[in-house]
């Protein structure tokens, strides 16, 4: 008999086995759908101009939303948002 494996030999195989579980979670978190309120939030943004809809059509032309998509379709609604904002004029009494 051989002698008793120690931690210390097992210590190699757990870190690779943390660091892949990591990186799938990574993939899996950036690449899947999102969820149903999510896509309520973007029909929402789509509205807001036309850098939203153009950035809404661009996101579903492969059947879903991930979070990547959907973080650029806030940011293209956002500059929608700020130029009304900009173009708006000031009250004046």
């Amino acid at each position: 008999m051989g002698q008793p494996r120690t931690a210390r030999d097992r210590s190699p195989y757990f870190l690779m086995g943390a660091a892949i579980g990591t990186v799938a979670a990574a993939c899996w978190w950036q690449f899947a759908p999102v969820d149903p309120p999510s896509e309520q939030d973007a029909v929402i943004l789509a509205r807001a101009g036309p850098r939203g809809a153009r950035s809404y059509e661009t996101a579903w032309q492969d059947g879903k939303l991930t979070r990547p998509e959907l973080r650029a379709l806030r940011e293209a609604a956002g500059e929608d948002i700020d130029d009304y904002f900009r173009r708006e004029q000031p009250h004046r009494r």
